[in-house]
């Protein structure tokens, strides 16, 4: 991959670390990672502050193709509140965009000029990619 802007931090929401240390570094954070390899974009960040019971708080990571999230085809999008599950999809993704695994296939278009689509914001968590 090329092209990264990197603020993941080695840490987790479960560590034992201060609640402020985890609002710095995890919570307040929804651009931790954008790495671009050509017309593929990945983005990692934190959603949903420190309600780790909610199934709407997490990690979000996506994948897509295209130049901003706003006119792109998704292509993954993925939620976790594992800081390592979160590096292993990340990994997964980039070996299969290495490979070529989404060189034949298609995502949801987005154009968030029509409003008779939907948002990125708004799809459910799904995969191309079976791992």
């Amino acid at each position: 991959m090329t092209d990264c802007n990197n603020n993941f931090y080695d840490i987790d929401p479960g560590d034992n670390i201060s609640l402020d240390d985890k609002f710095e570094f995890i919570f307040w954070q929804e651009d931790m990672i954008q790495i671009r390899n050509g017309e593929f974009l990945l983005d990692l960040g934190w959603y949903g502050q420190d309600d780790l019971d909610s199934p709407y708080c997490g990690y979000g990571l996506i994948l897509f193709r295209g130049s901003d999230f706003k006119h792109c085809e998704l292509l993954e999008k993925y939620r976790s509140k594992s800081k390592n599950d979160v590096v292993k999809r990340i990994f997964a993704l980039f070996d299969a965009v290495d490979k070529g695994f989404y060189e034949n296939r298609s995502g949801y278009l987005i154009n968030e000029d029509d409003m008779s689509k939907m948002r990125i914001s708004e799809y459910d968590p799904f995969t191309l990619l079976q791992t």
